[in-house]
């Protein structure tokens, strides 16, 4: 969804850009400023996603890891249960 926000601003910004009353070289660098900034406003998005994703995936390891631990604990004290019947 931001993503799609990010470029929906830099189309409308390309658009303005366009229709601006400017001369060729100005109108060359203001594109390219723009197309630089959304850019780097991207970049920045990525970055923020992906460091959001190592977190989740770090958290959801970690919290697998204490399930498998008290699985393996109920398993054991089942089997000794079972074996103490016996």
């Amino acid at each position: 969804m931001v993503i799609g926000l990010c470029a929906g601003a830099a189309a409308g910004a390309g658009l303005a850009l366009m229709f601006a009353p400017r001369g060729g070289p100005h109108f060359r660098r203001a594109i390219s400023e723009a197309v630089a900034r959304a850019t780097d406003a991207i970049a920045l998005l990525v970055d923020d996603v992906g460091e959001g994703g190592r977190r989740v995936y770090t958290h959801a390891r970690e919290g697998l890891t204490r399930v498998g631990k008290a699985f393996n604990g109920a398993v054991e004290s089942g089997s000794e249960r079972l074996r103490s019947i016996s």
